[in-house]
């Protein structure tokens, strides 16, 4: 098949923008992908999801058969939902989750609510869309939070100083975020514990779990963010280890499989992602964030993406991932254009009905 791999690599924002330009697609993943479709004997063509994504797509010289998304767009608070929404236009199959599910996880206090309304503990937070907001519920508080922008995913925009102990820790951080364009902001309870990922594919009756990986901080180290992401790359020892999840009771840990699958199907994630988690020293496990277009980069030499180790764990390789997605979409995008076609003609039965009885 001709398969349109859609990143995001452009540099679109502002001049002098003093916020690392943290949502571009790494080369190192939109190259993992690429080999992956083309040791299936795809056709790949790479296409950036800018203003011209449609166009580009109609008039490309082979005209793609199925869209890989591996972008997060630019612009907008729901700019994860740009590529699906660009395919339904122009009626090209694309892998993974719809325009709705993707601004669902990427809006992470939507996401808690729904969490919620399915019995699943996330850490307690607030919405924030102003500075007078943030005086209001948190000038008095005593207890540590994090403060981050709503609508990022994979830790994205998560420094060292998100972590906040203090009402000044918590106006500086986020009077920064503000300052940048990256509000709304985020203020939630900071719950210590074991980060557990889940690697989640497939759809329907056919939905797998991966192993779970369980991610372990160095010493002084609170969260795992861009610092610690970039000491990993450039092979900084000590700062975290991945590991399969070890040490937790057998119990417990079918309960966070079940609450991975619960949400992907909840959210209707679709195809493949990871699933969160911190279980806290509560024992209790909440939610972190859903990943509906994961990251494939490596996180260094001697480390693959996150997605990557839980398919390894599982006896997989990330290959065989990336050509379920491919299958899926195309089979998906058979029914819907059945469906559609479907309801034209009863639309026409009904249209020509009326024509008669008038």
């Amino acid at each position: 098949m001709n398969v349109a791999l859609v990143v995001s690599t452009k540099n679109l924002l502002r001049p002098g923008h003093v916020v690392e330009p943290f949502e571009f697609g790494a080369p190192e993943g939109i190259e993992r992908v690429r080999r992956a479709l083309l040791s299936a004997g795809h056709r790949v063509a790479e296409f950036e999801a800018d203003i011209y994504l449609g166009p580009s797509l109609v008039v490309g010289s082979p005209p793609p058969d199925v869209v890989f998304n591996y972008a997060h767009g630019f612009f907008g608070l729901y700019k994860s939902a740009y590529v699906p929404v660009v395919c339904d236009m122009v009626g090209i199959p694309c892998t993974g989750a719809d325009a709705l599910a993707l601004a669902t996880c990427a809006d992470k206090i939507t996401l808690k609510d729904v969490a919620r309304r399915v019995r699943m503990q996330t850490p307690d937070a607030h919405l924030c869309s102003t500075m007078s907001e943030v005086r209001e519920h948190f000038s008095a508080t005593n207890a540590a939070y994090m403060v981050k922008p709503n609508n990022f995913d994979s830790c994205l925009g998560v420094t060292h100083n998100a972590v906040c102990r203090t009402f000044g820790d918590i106006a500086a951080q986020a009077a920064e975020l503000f300052e940048n364009g990256l509000g709304p902001v985020l203020v939630e309870r900071l719950v210590a514990g074991r980060e557990i990922v889940f690697g989640v594919f497939g759809n329907g009756a056919d939905l797998e779990l991966l192993s779970p990986v369980e991610i372990s901080l160095g010493d002084e180290l609170e969260i795992f963010g861009n610092e610690v992401r970039h000491a990993i790359s450039i092979g900084v020892p000590d700062v975290a280890t991945f590991h399969q999840l070890g040490g937790v009771h057998n119990e417990l840990a079918a309960a966070l499989a079940e609450r991975a699958l619960r949400i992907f199907r909840t959210i209707g994630v679709r195809d493949l992602a990871t699933v969160e988690f911190i279980l806290g020293q509560d024992g209790v496990p909440y939610l972190l964030e859903i990943n509906a277009v994961p990251d494939l980069a490596p996180l260094g030499k001697a480390a693959p993406s996150l997605l990557e180790m839980s398919c390894n764990a599982s006896g997989m390789q990330i290959e065989d991932l990336v050509h379920g997605a491919v299958n899926a979409a195309v089979s998906r995008f058979g029914g819907l254009r059945e469906s559609a076609a479907h309801q034209m003609q009863m639309s026409f039965d009904v249209a020509e009905g009326v024509m008669a009885d008038g």
